[in-house]
């Protein structure tokens, strides 16, 4: 996101983007979640560049980008359940990287005809203990079953693996529950 199409109430955070190493501050319009702010390089929210610095403070435990993180991380399994975006657009260039959506009219652990693999992350396709890391970025407020997910994404990981993950937080909002699942029923 570039100043020129910001809003006239901007609001700049001054940090330091964990994804490309921009020193500028972050960007948004007043009003939006602060957290969905974006680096004026690389377009990464502060959720984005939290994650990243999550990433290499857990498995380089140096201080750089995740991009430069990017060879420390070949021998690293990673799953991560999103397609698209700033983090993918770098993982992408590591070896053991494996990306997924979820689609309704694909047959979960096949791919659509754009080549991208669908996994519903209440019952994953994947053996036991493949993965060092799972990623989710705001996607259990969209799952019926969460906590099915997180046994899921246990399963999956390697003993002592790791599961990063966002949930959304709104600042001055009230969390909706969507749904109450009770013995696989729902509830309203």
């Amino acid at each position: 996101m570039t100043k020129d199409r910001m809003g006239p109430n901007r609001i700049e955070i001054p940090e330091r983007c964990n994804l490309c190493g921009n020193q500028n501050a972050f960007l948004s319009d007043e009003g939006n979640s602060l957290r969905e702010a974006r680096c004026s390089s690389c377009g990464a929210s502060v959720r984005n560049s939290d994650i990243a610095r999550v990433i290499v403070d857990t498995f380089v435990k140096k201080n750089i980008t995740l991009q430069e993180a990017v060879p420390y991380l070949k021998d690293i399994s990673i799953y991560e359940s999103e397609s698209t975006g700033p983090i993918h657009n770098i993982l992408i260039n590591t070896n053991n990287y494996v990306f997924s959506e979820y689609f309704r009219d694909v047959v979960p652990g096949t791919t659509n005809d754009q080549g991208v693999r669908c996994e519903d992350l209440q019952n994953l396709k994947f053996q036991d203990n493949v993965f060092d890391l799972v990623i989710t970025q705001d996607v259990f407020e969209h799952i019926r079953e969460p906590l099915k997910a997180f046994s899921e994404i246990r399963r999956v990981l390697k003993p002592n693996g790791y599961h990063i993950f966002t949930v959304p937080f709104h600042e001055g909002k009230n969390t909706l529950k969507r749904t109450v699942v009770e013995n696989g029923v729902d509830k309203n």
